[in-house]
């Protein structure tokens, strides 16, 4: 398939260049091919990826009201540059420290940390490996209370080293 020295050299031009057009051709489509193969792979999940996706939420109660709120509410998936999301669940797994409970109570003037977990764990998870997309979630409670969590990065060190504050002031109670 390779030519000898003397083929090479009983050659004309033209017939040198289209050899060299050819080697140059197919190692740029191998190249582009290892890439692609590369990029599928590094994307797709892997069965240690398979787990769930918790955050911590604290909540911060500073009317002089209870709170109370339902365990389960929305989350907002936001693409870079806002404006589109994508919409799923979450439910409260821990609360204070108790997992045995359906509704969260938040006492007045008080502060209260609790584990929510994202649903469905493969959307969830898909969006934390792409690493450009941020999140917020909706709280919905009692009387038609509704709370927004601010707007966060949805990142692995964001979830694991810090928690979503979620505020109720006297302005909201009202």
């Amino acid at each position: 398939m390779i030519p000898t020295r003397k083929q090479w050299k009983s050659w004309s031009l033209p017939s040198k260049l289209t050899a060299i057009g050819t080697f140059v051709g197919l190692l740029s489509f191998g190249f582009y091919l290892i890439e692609k193969v590369h990029h599928h792979f590094k994307d797709f999940p892997s069965r240690a990826d398979d787990s769930e996706v918790s955050l911590i939420v604290e909540f911060q109660n500073y009317t002089d009201n209870e709170i109370l709120l339902y365990g389960r509410g929305d989350v907002f998936y936001w693409f870079p540059g806002g404006g589109r999301y994508q919409s799923a669940a979450f439910e409260v797994i821990s609360f204070g420290g108790d997992s045995t409970f359906t509704n969260l109570s938040i006492m007045k003037q008080s502060k209260v940390r609790g584990i929510v977990k994202l649903l469905p764990k493969d959307i969830a998870r898909g969006y934390l490996n792409q690493g450009h997309m941020s999140l917020s979630l909706l709280f919905k409670g009692d009387n038609g209370l509704q709370k927004m969590s601010p707007n966060v990065g949805f990142s692995n060190s964001n979830i694991h080293d810090g928690y979503i504050p979620v505020l109720f002031d006297d302005e909201e109670s009202k």
